[in-house]
């Protein structure tokens, strides 16, 4: 059986913070997802500090490219190995609420949503709160994305992937979240 939430999470050369994103992952209220995690050619000690959670959770999945691609290869290579109804977004240096899934999955399976994405707060590298929050518009279109310079924390976002199919992050180095929002 798939899983209901595939968590796309990229990385490279995040070995500090990684262990922190995927606890966030583990202390999800929802528990039926897989976490997709796929290496960008790390040259750090990323891969060791994932090791022990692969070695513990069969639903954490890690995937090493061949050569470097940025961060849009790597997420569409985790997007390609994912299975689940949903896909949500959590670069390896982000962390997540605990009810995180379990609202979001909540909110579009009572609207019919195929897109959805949330508000965030910003933290330093230490993880302080710099108490800074940023709220997407309630709805939005091309257009008013455009206005507003993305108005869509990448760490937000989940797709009915199982309705609106498997897709390709565009391969651009920067801001290739906001290009698949446009898309």
């Amino acid at each position: 059986m798939n899983a209901t939430v595939s968590v796309i999470m990229p990385t490279y050369n995040c070995g500090q913070y990684i262990a922190a994103s995927v606890e966030s992952v583990l202390s999800q209220t929802v528990k039926d997802w897989e976490l997709e995690i796929v290496d960008d050619c790390s040259t750090d000690d990323t891969e060791a500090a994932l090791k022990p959670y692969l070695e513990a959770d069969t639903r954490i999945h890690y995937y090493r490219l061949p050569q470097n691609g940025g961060p849009s290869v790597a997420r569409t290579e985790a997007i390609r190995r994912s299975a689940g109804k949903y896909i949500a977004f959590l670069d390896s240096d982000d962390l997540w609420d605990s009810d995180k899934l379990e609202k979001q999955i909540a909110f579009m399976d009572n609207t019919g949503a195929l897109f959805s994405c949330t508000g965030y707060r910003l933290m330093d590298v230490d993880g302080n709160d710099l108490h800074t929050a940023m709220i997407p518009p309630e709805k939005t279109d091309y257009r008013k994305c455009i206005r507003l310079s993305n108005p869509i924390g990448n760490l937000t976002v989940m797709v009915n992937q199982e309705r609106l199919g498997k897709f390709e992050v565009p391969y651009i180095r920067k801001r290739n979240d906001f290009a698949l929002w446009l898309q």
